[in-house]
Parts: C-alpha cells; sequence; structure tokens
C-alpha cells in the first residue's frame, strides 16, 4: 500500500524541464538579463535626480549576505561595455589580425 502512494506521487511530479517544453516559455536565465537591460533603458531616461537613476552609480559599503554577488549592477554594465568593445576590434581587424601580427610580430607555427 505504502509503495503505491509513493509510485503515483512520483509519476503525478512534474518536472521544470517538462513544464517548459509544453508551454513553451523560455527559461529564467533568458528572460532575466533581458528584463535588467530593459531596466536600464528605463532608468536611463528617468530624470538625473531620479532615486532608480541614482541605484546605477551606487556604491554599496560593508559586507554582503551569503549568496550576493559582488558585483553591482554598473559593475557588470562597465565590464559588458568593455567586452563588447574587445569584440568590436577584433572584428573590425578582420580573421588573423590580432594586435601582434600587427607590432610585426608573426605566429609560430608548429
Amino acid at each position: 500500500m505504502r509503495r503505491a502512494n509513493i509510485l503515483f506521487s512520483f509519476e503525478r511530479t512534474v518536472y521544470h524541464k517538462v513544464s517548459l517544453k509544453v508551454t513553451c516559455l523560455k527559461s529564467d536565465l533568458f528572460q532575466q538579463p533581458k528584463k535588467r537591460w530593459k531596466w536600464i533603458g528605463y532608468t536611463l531616461r528617468e530624470a538625473a535626480n531620479c532615486v532608480a537613476r541614482q541605484a546605477l552609480t551606487w556604491n554599496p559599503q560593508g559586507r554582503r549576505k551569503r549568496g550576493r554577488s559582488k558585483n553591482t549592477l554598473r559593475q557588470e554594465m562597465e565590464t559588458h561595455e568593455k567586452n563588447e568593445q574587445k569584440l568590436d576590434r577584433t572584428r573590425k581587424e578582420g580573421p588573423g589580425q590580432s594586435g601582434l601580427e600587427n607590432a610585426g610580430w608573426q605566429p609560430m607555427l608548429h
């Protein structure tokens, strides 16, 4: 009797991946950055003295709770922007055109 109850409850369990597939929704991993960038665009259009706009430049002091990221939203935006600029530079240089090759260095071929 007890075994039947366990099997019955196990069969009725709906897994997260299956529910996403059935409902045709995207995972939260893809939704969260999209919502964050929408919020950033919204706050940048606000007035300069708005509290939400000041939150972008806020620098928290002291320790953070366990599980909280060490980077602020502003730091994440800056690193994202730097990475985009690096990608743009490599795209402009073309394939096989690194900074060393432009300076006269030749890559070693084995």
